[in-house]
């Protein structure tokens, strides 16, 4: 398995305090430059790295990847070295999101993301996190409305 994005969620005088920051270390980008969120936005519509899709799979595992960007344009992408086009990039963005909440909300611990993600939620209508993060911007919205909730102490 590739190596664990989520470490750095252990400890919190390691972590960013920046939303932006860390979504933008999800999503391997260059760790030289300071992501403010405006400078995060105008990055993701350029195109987010294949490479992001690696930070991913060391959470979710290597079978993800279909549920986000279709197989024959992260090949192709990736074997160009080209960014992912913005419509993907934006999924994979919102996916960054719900990871850097749960990352948060776990302190790292990965199994329990991925344990998060794969089960039934009641208040998701008995879908999976997962499912519904990967069905869109309105899904993924929906598991952070969720999880906003959550780590405010409401019972979710």
């Amino acid at each position: 398995m590739k190596t664990q994005p989520l470490k750095r969620y252990t400890d919190p005088d390691s972590r960013s305090k920046s939303e932006a920051a860390r979504i933008a270390a999800l999503l391997a980008l260059s760790a030289r430059k300071k992501y403010s969120e405006t400078a995060l936005a105008f990055k993701i519509a350029e195109g987010v790295p294949v490479g992001a899709m690696d930070n991913f799979a060391g959470v979710y595992g290597e079978s993800f990847v279909p549920h986000v960007v279709p197989e024959e344009i992260w090949r192709k992408h990736a074997k160009s070295k080209k960014p992912l086009p913005k419509e993907y990039s934006d999924r994979i963005y919102k996916l960054a999101q719900v990871t850097d909440m749960l990352g948060l909300i776990y302190r790292g611990d990965a199994d329990k993301v991925r344990l998060f993600l794969g089960r039934p939620h009641p208040l998701l209508d008995g879908e999976t996190p997962f499912d519904i993060v990967c069905s869109g911007a309105a899904g993924a919205d929906a598991v952070l409305n969720l999880l906003r909730r959550a780590r405010a102490g409401f019972p979710v």
